[in-house]
């Protein structure tokens, strides 16, 4: 089950990112929760962001 705070209407992060080699690399700290992602790709942090914008009544819908 999903908390509250997974569905939040605000959330601040911070963003970073930086290239190895040929590859970039991105994270992201939540700010106040402290809470940090880390994303070997720009395909992973996308899918993390658009699953984070997803509402509760999105996923159900989306498992018709």
């Amino acid at each position: 089950m999903m908390t509250p705070r997974e569905y939040s209407t605000y959330t601040t992060y911070i963003l970073r990112c930086w290239q190895e080699g040929s590859n970039w690399r991105y994270s992201l700290e939540e700010v106040g929760g402290g809470e940090r992602y880390g994303f070997a790709s720009l395909d992973e942090f996308v899918a993390f962001m658009l699953a984070r914008a997803t509402t509760p009544a999105e996923s159900a819908a989306a498992c018709l």
